[in-house]
């Protein structure tokens, strides 16, 4: 039953309080009212993007916002058992962006936009950048709820790969990965080789169109960055992105059931 309902992420202070959940959000609003045709007394699952569900029913409409009463709260387990995280190289066009949808809906749990040697893409105007965050965050709150998971994926402000790669949150992954073509063990030997222990996260790291330059991947390798590649063709960045994602959680987490 609850896999049919509308699936919307409130923010978690709006549980805090007593009485009803009150939705103002336009874009929620459109979706209910308008494109799901939703009605007082019809449920919708809300979440609070950091894992809670609850079965909740519509109270009122009104012309900007929606009310609803807490009916119960979900036992729901949709997030993969492993942290998968991407550092992903802004592409041109649509391309980051569709990596960011696909992404979230095979379960990552953050991003890293990165500018790198070979980017085509360079965002100098903070105001650019706040609106294009924005936009990605707005990409991952839809892809989320239209895959049914409990979070929101964490989207990073952009920062370059070397910024990056000597940030220390970045030693807080088990396993971090860079992909590029001339790596040696492919990411099926390379998991095997170092999964030997339980791994709880792993960081994939992707560049853009023509990959990481040399002196990219020897920083990284300094670093303690394992190398893997995604096979013998050369693939678009953004299908690498979703390639390699869908291969971690394919080999160590719930992909393919």
């Amino acid at each position: 039953m609850s896999d049919q309902l509308p699936r919307i992420f409130v923010s978690p202070e709006k549980f805090n309080n007593t009485g009803d959940i009150i939705i103002e959000d336009k874009k929620d609003y459109h979706y209910l009212t308008r494109v799901l045709r939703c009605k007082p007394e019809d449920d919708v699952i809300l979440l609070n993007g950091e894992g809670d569900s609850w079965l909740s029913k519509i109270h009122d409409i009104t012309d900007n916002k929606i009310s609803f009463s807490i009916s119960k709260q979900l036992q729901e387990q949709r997030e993969t058992p492993i942290e998968v995280g991407l550092a992903q190289v802004l592409l041109k066009k649509d391309n980051f962006e569709l990596v960011l949808q696909k992404t979230t809906e095979l379960g990552v749990k953050i991003v890293y936009p990165l500018f790198s040697d070979r980017s085509e893409i360079n965002y100098n105007d903070d105001k650019k950048v706040r609106k294009k965050i924005s936009r990605w965050n707005e990409i991952v709150k839809n892809a989320s709820e239209q895959s049914r998971r409990q979070i929101i994926p964490t989207v990073e402000h952009p920062s370059t790969f070397k910024e990056f790669i000597n940030d220390p949150k970045i030693k807080s992954w088990d396993i971090v990965y860079i992909c590029h073509e001339k790596a040696i063990f492919s990411i099926k030997e390379a998991l095997k080789k170092d999964t030997e222990q339980r791994v709880s996260s792993i960081l994939l790291l992707v560049g853009p169109e023509g990959g990481f330059s040399p002196s990219e991947i020897s920083l990284a390798k300094e670093r303690g960055v394992n190398s893997l590649s995604l096979g013998p063709r050369v693939l678009r960045a953004e299908t690498a992105g979703i390639t390699a994602t869908t291969l971690v959680l394919y080999e160590l987490a719930d992909l393919g059931g």
